[in-house]
């Protein structure tokens, strides 16, 4: 970072980074101070870095919670926006991903639900690793709204497009969605089952 104070881009782009390894470390004071900043300066054709730091300063933002969570639907609006102009299609689905999860955590599940299904449907054809997650909170968000056979769909497609990967933390969340599904069901032995696997990862 002292090394590319002539080069913005380049300076952004390390910025960037280091918020992802203050994050990761739990020092959200320090990410929050540089996404804020790449957010500021970062070049204007920039998109997908701007859209990147709009989306991490609103997850920090859904953790803190609070008041925080109405200054994160804005950035996840914001981001959203680029995402869509530029196509960024991955990118869209973490934006939704975590606009679903201010949604539910501000307590609008039906919100929720409408942004996580997009979300959902974009991880079949743009997956990666870590995106477990997302089909989690799909079938946890379905599931709410009484919507089993939804929830077993999206766990079934997650299944299959996370075995592709050796991504254990993706499949630990399926099988906790499977286990959540399974209670839902009254197949009470399933769904230990499935909680057992969970763990076991």
């Amino acid at each position: 970072l002292k090394l590319s104070k002539k080069n913005l881009g380049l300076k952004t782009e390390i910025m960037y980074s280091l918020s992802g390894v203050f994050i990761n470390e739990g020092n959200l004071k320090s990410a929050v101070k540089l996404l804020n900043r790449v957010i500021k300066i970062c070049p204007k054709n920039f998109y997908l870095l701007k859209a990147s730091a709009l989306n991490s300063l609103g997850a920090i933002n859904n953790t803190i919670g609070g008041k925080k969570l109405y200054q994160a639907k804005n950035l996840f609006k914001e981001a959203y926006k680029i995402a869509e102009k530029y196509n960024y299609q991955e990118l869209k689905t973490s934006v939704l991903n975590n606009w679903a999860m201010n949604e539910f955590k501000s307590g609008n599940i039906e919100n929720a639900y409408e942004k996580i299904i997009p979300a959902v449907n974009l991880l079949k054809r743009h997956s990666s690793l870590g995106c477990g997650a997302g089909f989690y909170n799909g079938a946890r968000i379905s599931l709410l709204l009484g919507y089993k056979e939804t929830a077993e769909k999206i766990l079934e497609i997650g299944l299959n497009t996370c075995q592709v990967f050796n991504d254990p933390w993706s499949m630990a969340n399926i099988y906790r969605g499977n286990g959540i599904l399974y209670i839902e069901k009254e197949e009470l032995n399933q769904a230990k089952d499935f909680f057992n696997q969970a763990l076991e990862i």
